[in-house]
């Protein structure tokens, strides 16, 4: 199994530049381990981020940026989760808590 590491790139949220370095397709059997630093390493990004952010701000604006982040963090879900993805409705014309109900189902 072939993945292409442009959409790769796009799909994880990482700079192409750091897949740059594993030629034109990546063997999905071969490089489990580079896929899941990369995915510990973006997680690890965005928690460093949101708690800088959370200790920075006052209470509303933690209360906002905290809500800001999980529904992003939903979004991807929903993304990942998707039988076809393409098919989604767009998720600004979405609500959050038809959002929660769908990833529920997912």
């Amino acid at each position: 199994m072939q993945i292409d590491k442009k959409l790769l790139a796009k799909l994880l949220d990482i700079d192409q530049t750091e897949i740059a370095g594993l030629g034109g397709q990546l063997d999905a059997s071969d490089t489990l381990s580079t896929f899941k630093s990369l995915l510990e390493e973006r997680r690890r990004r965005r928690l460093e981020s949101l708690a800088a952010a959370l200790r920075n701000d006052d209470d509303l604006g933690k209360v906002v940026r905290a809500h800001i982040h999980v529904e992003h963090e939903l979004q991807e879900f929903i993304f990942f989760a998707a039988p076809v993805p393409d098919q989604l409705k767009s998720f600004d014309s979405m609500e959050f808590t038809e959002k929660m109900q769908l990833a529920l189902l997912l």
